[in-house]
């Protein structure tokens, strides 16, 4: 129960007071990438092109429910706030001393970092790659770990181990639930696809349809060859290579989209490490008073 309430106080409240600024991120991406639609710079008749230009309820719905998980991680491992730094070190080097006495610690570990796993490459189709995507949860994790130099809490080797771990799992879910669900999936994905070179990357995922875009992006470049006037709607989408067209810029990925994703974590964590605590220590104080 105090488990549920800690976490229900803590990332509830970072939520809340991160609602006003998620909101104007979303708003700001929402009109940039309205405005990039209407200047013709994403002009795309394809799924992949309208990805670039389009960004949809499930994805905001997907950010907010990615800024509780962060907020909830943080409440979870303890990062102290701000106004209550005290250098205080107490570190483990040594990896997997307590894997025995204690594997429930090692369990829970990978378990908290596994939704952050799956809700990135969900939500952001650059990070589609199994190297970016857990490079972020060990840069997470990393970050976590320096800031409980400052706390009551032990710096330990193996939450970097077990969190990066459990990023990766959470991306391995991600491609099997992608692969059963594509189009529901991709409802709450936005922006580019990473570029091929990684064996793990989604868009490699299946050869006989690797084969097929290739035919499609074939065609699609014979026609924006002969295509005479700008306004022709392959001039636009990522399969023409944007031969042909008048606007060398038609289909680039908005800049305030590439950077969402970095922003919504920003917004989190200075949300918890400053505010946060002055509101969770009057909702813990009027707790204990109805009781």
């Amino acid at each position: 129960m105090l488990f549920i309430l800690n976490l229900a106080i803590g990332a509830g409240s970072g939520l809340a007071l991160s609602i006003p600024f998620l909101g104007w991120l979303e708003g700001t991406v929402h009109k940039r990438m309205r405005n990039t639609a209407q200047k013709g710079m994403a002009q795309c008749s394809t799924a992949q092109g309208k990805g670039k230009c389009e960004i949809s309820g499930w994805h905001t719905a997907g950010v907010f429910l990615f800024a509780f998980l962060l907020a909830g991680i943080l409440t979870l491992t303890g990062v102290p706030a701000f106004q209550e730094f005290h250098f205080d070190a107490n570190i483990n080097m040594i990896p997997m001393v307590e894997f025995f006495s204690n594997s429930r610690q090692y369990f829970e570990n990978t378990l908290l970092f596994m939704p952050l796993g799956f809700l990135v490459p969900l939500l952001w189709r650059r990070e589609q790659m199994v190297e970016k995507t857990v490079s972020i949860g060990f840069l997470f994790s990393l970050f976590i770990e320096a800031a409980q130099l400052f706390s009551f809490r032990a710096t330990d080797i193996d939450d970097l181990l077990m969190n990066t771990m459990g990023t990766w799992l959470g991306y391995l879910l991600f491609l099997a639930i992608n692969r059963i669900f594509p189009r529901t999936c991709g409802r709450f994905g936005v922006g580019e696809k990473p570029e091929p070179g990684s064996l793990w990357a989604v868009e490699e995922t299946g050869s006989q349809e690797a084969k097929a875009e290739g035919n499609v992006q074939g065609n699609a470049e014979d026609a924006c060859m002969k295509a005479q006037t700008v306004n022709e709607e392959c001039c636009g989408s990522k399969s023409c290579g944007n031969k042909g067209c008048g606007n060398e810029s038609s289909g680039a990925e908005s800049p305030v989209c590439r950077y969402e994703m970095e922003l919504s974590f920003a917004i989190v964590i200075l949300i918890m490490m400053t505010l946060q605590p002055l509101l969770g220590s009057v909702l813990w104080n009027l707790w204990y008073d109805l009781r």
